[in-house]
């Protein structure tokens, strides 16, 4: 099976195929001419993965996209499951008008559960939301800033 994915952020991507009902092969390739395709990174159950997974870390750079294969070992087949997300979370935060809300997106590992907490004063942290990562990877937000309120840090917490 091939897949096709584009960063939206730059980092430590994570790509594996935990779930999947066979003893399966990844790539991850980049280029737009399937017989040209550049590898960027390959398992077939690596050293510390487990079974008959796959798992492969790379840097993604935002923008890019991705070829994503799937195979079986010796033509081994059954149902795929491909988790896909960046290693630590990453958080973007851009104020969508001079006076309007903030959009916030955390990029994840698909299906974490991740907590974004603000603060005023960077000890007190209070939870924004509590949202499990779709299956892209980014979880997009908006917040408002409360009233009289002059500044407020962010951060993400996975569990």
């Amino acid at each position: 099976m091939w897949f096709s994915w584009t960063a939206s952020v730059s980092g430590s991507v994570i790509v594996d195929t935990f779930g999947s009902t066979f003893d399966t092969l990844l790539g991850v390739y980049q280029g737009t001419n399937v017989a040209s395709l550049t590898l960027v990174a390959a398992n077939d159950d690596g050293a510390g993965f487990g079974g008959n997974n796959s798992q492969v870390v790379f840097a993604g750079v935002a923008g890019n996209t991705y070829t994503i294969a799937v195979d079986g070992y010796d033509g081994a087949s059954g149902a795929v499951r491909l988790n896909l997300g960046y290693e630590q979370p990453v958080l973007t935060v851009q104020l969508l008008a001079p006076t309007g809300p903030l959009r916030i997106d955390v990029c994840a590992r698909a299906q974490a559960v991740v907590v974004v907490e603000t603060s005023p004063d960077l000890s007190t942290w209070t939870p924004l939301t509590t949202n499990l990562v779709p299956s892209d990877g980014v979880l997009r937000l908006t917040d408002d800033l409360g009233a009289g309120e002059r500044q407020r840090f962010y951060r993400v917490v996975v569990r």
